[in-house]
């Protein structure tokens, strides 16, 4: 049984209070100025649930680039726990409640607060990193950009000409963890 807003989800036991509350007091300034809206929970279950359906086991990696209060990771860890939960946001409250709801419903993973498209890191926080060894969750703030799972190292700058005078940007390489994939939501 959930409440009007989906306060708790007796299928997946996950809950977004801090979300629910940011919600609510932010919504009218921030979702015009930042066209920032939160994804409602009846819609981040059906996601998850379409999502877990291509990806089983564990081990997987989850992204959600613009993840709010990390609604869809914490759904998804309540899914199918053991993944690694990335999320970023351009909001540095939202980025701050993300690392707080992982925290609470024991996701493993890092949230960064940036601006995915133009790829502009600020900060960010590695979240349970030690879960399964010390027994009790951790959240340890990331002090520069390239200790993030986000960071791209950048090759050689190879860049030619395109077609019509427009450039083609340097190619970079993907940082690959653990031989898995990234699941992008």
């Amino acid at each position: 049984m959930s409440c009007q807003y989906g306060c708790i989800h007796s299928e997946t036991d996950w809950y977004d209070t801090l979300g629910i509350i940011y919600e609510i007091i932010a919504s009218r300034w921030k979702s015009s100025a930042m066209g920032q809206f939160f994804t409602p929970p009846t819609i981040v279950d059906l996601m998850v649930m379409l999502e877990q359906t291509h990806t089983t086991g564990q081990k997987q990696k989850v992204l959600d680039p613009c993840c709010g209060s990390g609604r869809m990771l914490i759904a998804s860890h309540a899914k199918a726990p053991g993944n690694f939960q990335f999320g970023a946001d351009i909001d540095p409250i939202c980025t701050k409640m993300t690392a707080i709801n992982m925290l609470v419903h024991g996701c493993v993973g890092e949230v960064s607060c940036m601006d995915s498209i133009a790829y502009e890191w600020r900060f960010g926080y590695k979240i349970n990193t030690y879960l399964n060894s010390i027994g009790h969750p951790t959240l340890i703030k990331i002090e520069k950009f390239e200790d993030s799972y986000f960071y791209v190292k950048p090759t050689k700058a190879q860049t030619k000409a395109a077609p019509r005078g427009e450039f083609v940007p340097a190619k970079t390489e993907a940082k690959v963890l653990n031989n898995g994939q990234m699941t992008l939501f």
